[in-house]
């Protein structure tokens, strides 16, 4: 007989869409992105915690130092979502895992409980192949697999998701309901996040306002980085490494070394 269910955290992305080096090192409550999620699926009554990464994989190893978590390195996970299922899928494969708890990484609002319910389904439900939570009727995260549909996983390519597996087993789902919204709430935008840390969790869009742009400051204070014309936050070392200047009135004294005189 094989192991149970292990918890796999999906966070090899580049987080392009907020202009950020990586989104899950941003503060949430008293930790991190990362470390929040992995923390509340630690506590859940799963077997083992894995989590994919790719993006800045040694920085976010390094963050999750000292927790009871595998990590597996996916060199592929700029061609996708898809590469980084199927390099989790197949790892927990070769460990002769018979279930797999999938959920994203920048969804720090799910609870223990939200996991546990979902392993509960799974142990109660042997008939069925996978089981999905609905929040308010929208299908969300996390996500539970057993085994006999983990060879589609492992085939899944570039930016393919695990909605095309469920399409094909339709009939084979267990449908949970929340009556919260936790595992909709990722994390793509900084007004999302903003959201986030209110426990609002409402669609956003870009910051665009002084104003909001004032609060993101506060939730990430040390950090530096400045806001470009598209309202993405981008840190001030890349955008020296990349520009060679400092960023404009976002500083007074610039922290890596250039002068406001050399400015454009």
């Amino acid at each position: 007989m094989g192991k149970g269910i292990a918890g796999l955290v999906l966070a090899a992305g580049d987080s392009k869409r907020m202009g950020v080096n990586n989104k899950l090192l941003l503060p949430f409550g008293k930790s991190s992105m990362i470390r929040t999620i992995l923390q509340k699926m630690i506590e859940s009554p799963i077997e083992e915690v894995f989590v994919v990464l790719g993006h800045q994989h040694e920085i976010l190893r390094e963050e999750i130092e000292g927790m009871p978590v595998r990590s597996i390195n996916n060199p592929n996970y700029k061609e996708g979502m898809g590469t980084s299922i199927s390099a989790g899928v197949r790892k927990l494969d070769s460990l002769g895992y018979e279930a797999c708890l999938l959920c994203l990484g920048d969804l720090p609002l799910l609870e223990k409980g939200h996991f546990q319910r979902m392993v509960e389904a799974y142990l109660t439900n042997k008939e069925k192949l996978a089981y999905v939570p609905f929040y308010n009727g929208k299908q969300g995260h996390p996500l539970v697999f057993k085994r006999p549909l983990f060879s589609r996983l492992m085939d899944l390519k570039s930016d393919k998701g695990a909605k095309r597996v469920l399409n094909e087993v339709n009939d084979k789902i267990f449908r949970l309901d929340f009556d919260d919204r936790a595992g909709l709430a990722d994390v793509d935008t900084y007004k999302e996040y903003l959201r986030l840390q209110e426990n609002d969790v409402d669609q956003g869009a870009r910051i665009s306002t002084k104003k909001e742009r004032n609060q993101a400051a506060k939730l990430i204070e040390g950090k530096d980085f400045y806001f470009n014309d598209e309202g993405l936050m981008v840190l001030m070392e890349e955008y020296h490494l990349k520009r060679g200047y400092c960023c404009k009135s976002a500083c007074k004294h610039c922290p890596y070394g250039y002068r406001r005189s050399s400015m454009p």
